[in-house]
């Protein structure tokens, strides 16, 4: 069986080589995997812990890095379906004709390319 080797970002060493702690609660620790009811749970016990100086915890800080990214992972999604919707509904509109100009110009590009081919042929031929 071939073993999975875990690729790290250029962000995610950064994250370390700041806080080493803090990117351990992010890539190991339980929180980590927390919905935001259980974070948001974890950072009232610790407000009614360690009262003002609970902002200051690694921890706390680390919960709320993990709330913001929900959040912002949550409006991506929504950002996501919005777009698919409006290109299934772009989709679905009738699709406008081609501009005359354009005909025209290929058409045109039709006739010249066969009376170049005609000239052609007629120099060939002499």
């Amino acid at each position: 069986m071939m073993e999975q080797r875990r690729i790290f970002s250029a962000s995610d060493l950064a994250q370390f080589e700041y806080c080493p702690l803090a990117w351990w609660y992010e890539e190991v620790s339980e929180l980590a995997q927390a919905d935001e009811e259980e974070l948001t749970q974890r950072l009232k016990e610790l407000e009614d812990e360690y009262e003002s100086s609970a902002p200051a915890l690694p921890e706390y800080q680390v919960i709320e890095r993990l709330i913001e990214r929900a959040n912002l992972f949550a409006q991506g999604r929504e950002q996501r379906r919005a777009e698919r919707q409006a290109n299934q509904a772009d989709k679905s509109a009738v699709v406008t004709p081609v501009p005359r100009i354009f005909m025209v110009i290929v058409a045109g590009l039709v006739v010249l390319t066969l009376v170049l081919l005609g000239l052609g042929l007629l120099l060939w031929l002499q």
